[in-house]
């Protein structure tokens, strides 16, 4: 039986032979052994790049200008790219709980934007930084890198639900309001995981 459109009677079974098809490509107890003995992040870089499935990722990045946020971008971003896959085999209750993935990645792009809005920075510098799911978003991303200053940002977010989360915050310039913004996109995050957790039961018990 063939795995396309979740429309196989096994897909289940199918989605975990692709899961674990994935699992197998990543790395094993020797790589995690090499890697503990690394000095730095460069070492641990150049191990992953020259050694494991990541390498086809990673050799973009110059190791001359190495910073681990962006090291993490792009690996988040393979983490996304294996997300879809995987949801391209789900429908209804389940695609819906897979999608938790690819909002916990969108969740920490909005707080990394936020912070940037709390900076003054200009948020297109922190393009590269920025990771989500350019397939199933709701999140306008290119509007914001282009937002100069809190309220334009929120206004921004008006078609989503991050915006009935945050516009009764007035201003994130002072440290203790920006902790309280985060602390709210966290909850809001995990209420959404209870929430779609709960679905799942509910399917679970019709069937």
């Amino acid at each position: 039986e063939k795995c396309e459109n979740g429309m196989s009677k096994s897909k289940y079974a199918c989605i975990s032979a692709k899961a674990l098809a994935m699992r197998a490509r990543k790395i094993d107890d020797e790589d995690f052994h090499q890697l503990i003995k690394a000095k730095d992040l460069k070492d641990v870089f150049l191990y992953l790049r020259d050694n494991t499935y990541y390498g086809e990722f990673l050799k973009s990045l110059n190791i001359e200008d190495l910073h681990r946020t962006e090291f993490e971008a792009h690996l988040n971003d393979l983490k996304v790219q294996e997300t879809e896959k995987l949801m391209h085999y789900l429908s209804g209750e389940d695609k819906n709980y897979f999608k938790i993935f690819l909002i916990r990645l969108e969740v920490e792009a909005v707080r990394i934007l936020i912070r940037g809005i709390a900076r003054n920075d200009d948020l297109e510098t922190l393009r590269e930084l920025i990771i989500y799911s350019h397939q199933y978003t709701t999140v306008p991303f290119e509007k914001l890198f282009r937002a100069r200053d809190w309220e334009e940002f929120k206004r921004s977010l008006m078609d989503t639900d991050y915006y009935r989360i945050l516009e009764i915050y007035k201003d994130i310039k002072v440290d203790q309001d920006l902790v309280m913004v985060e602390k709210t996109l966290d909850r809001y995050y995990h209420d959404l995981v209870k929430n779609r957790l709960f679905k799942l039961d509910e399917k679970a018990n019709r069937n």
